[in-house]
């Protein structure tokens, strides 16, 4: 399984970052009307996951690296992704844009294409797009060894150059509660899931989600929904039979996480799925299925089903 890693520096704690959701409460932009074609005009899914885009994404000769990350409003949606004919193969964000009467064709973000970009996501309020990137920290010189975490900011040129996040601090601003995957002392496994709160104006330290949710595996690839009630994420096992798949896991009202479910038990489309994703609302859950070479979605009630009894 190819994967990438992200460290990052936490104050003085030195981890590594998978991927990053941002749970913000800000309310979103409203839909734009006159003909905007919401979700390329798929129709909505049921409690059955179902293919989305077929044709569209994955972009013809590409591989998905990343669930597709729709702006609040609906009119951008930016991904990852990677060509196996091309070498050295490298990591891009793409995107497609609604164009007025319609979406434009997948196209190389501004930002991205020189150096392994994955795993873009919006900012609760879409004037960022965080992202990994193995680009050096200084803008100059050759790739760095691993991954770094960057966002870009909406101006009214198009997005800013890109910059660095290395402590906390540097988001600069309340993103509501962030979720990552990480690799730190005193964890679980090789890579655990953690929280960030955004508190008296600066984020925390990172908080391990505990033993009911992390385990000698790696997980990573948290997605938390908006009032931080569940997070579905990957887990992957190396040991014995290797195994890749969705899992869930809720929030107890002691702040405290029940045992996380393998999805795939009851669902067969989330055994060998990855890089859950949920819409800007909240409504969709997507996901990338074994391979690649397509992308699933499912309306996100469907986690429900996984809630232990109270």
């Amino acid at each position: 399984m190819n994967k990438v890693r992200l460290p990052i520096l936490l104050v003085v704690l030195a981890s590594t970052v998978v991927h990053l959701c941002c749970c913000g409460t800000q309310p979103a932009p409203s839909t734009p009307s006159g003909g905007f074609t919401a979700y390329f005009g798929m129709a909505e899914p049921g409690l059955s996951p179902q293919p989305f885009a077929p044709g569209i994404l994955p972009p013809e000769g590409a591989v998905m690296h990343s669930a597709p990350a729709f702006s609040p409003d609906g009119t951008e949606v930016y991904f990852s992704t990677y060509f196996p004919d091309r070498q050295p193969r490298v990591d891009v964000i793409m995107f497609l844009e609604w164009q007025g009467s319609a979406w434009s064709s997948p196209q190389v973000a501004a930002f991205s294409g020189e150096f392994n970009d994955n795993w873009p996501w919006f900012s609760p309020d879409g004037n960022r797009i965080y992202f990994s990137s193995q680009r050096p920290h200084d803008g100059q010189g050759e790739a760095a060894a691993e991954d770094g975490l960057w966002y870009v900011e909406r101006s009214e040129g198009g997005w800013t150059p890109a910059r660095s996040i290395v402590s906390p601090a540097d988001f600069g601003r309340d993103e509501g509660p962030i979720y990552v995957a990480a690799n730190l002392a005193g964890g679980y496994g090789d890579m655990d899931l953690y929280r960030l709160e955004y508190v008296d104006g600066s984020y925390s330290m990172p908080e391990n989600l505990g033993p009911a949710v992390n385990t000698p595996a790696e997980e990573y690839a948290p997605c938390a929904a908006q009032d931080e009630s569940y997070v579905v994420f990957t887990r992957f096992e190396q040991a014995g039979e290797r195994r890749v798949g969705l899992y869930v896991t809720f929030r107890k009202a002691t702040a405290t996480w029940s045992e996380a479910q393998n999805m795939g038990n009851r669902i067969a489309a989330f055994e060998g799925a990855r890089f859950p994703g949920l819409s800007a609302d909240g409504k969709h859950l997507f996901f990338v299925p074994q391979g690649g070479e397509t992308v699933n979605w499912v309306d996100a009630a469907v986690v429900e089903q996984f809630r232990p009894a109270q």
